[in-house]
């Protein structure tokens, strides 16, 4: 278990992470309702 090997040193990394993947998902959904595709199928046309 992480938590009880690293303690609170683990919040370190993981608060910039999950802020990170909020902003990435919150890009993709903007861009699929303004383009009517996903990000990933955007990606794969580039």
């Amino acid at each position: 278990m992480a938590a009880a090997k690293y303690g609170y040193q683990i919040l370190i990394t993981l608060i910039p992470i999950t802020v990170v993947l909020f902003i990435t998902q919150e890009l993709g959904a903007r861009i699929a309702l303004a383009s009517g595709k996903g990000l990933a199928d955007l990606v794969r046309e580039r």
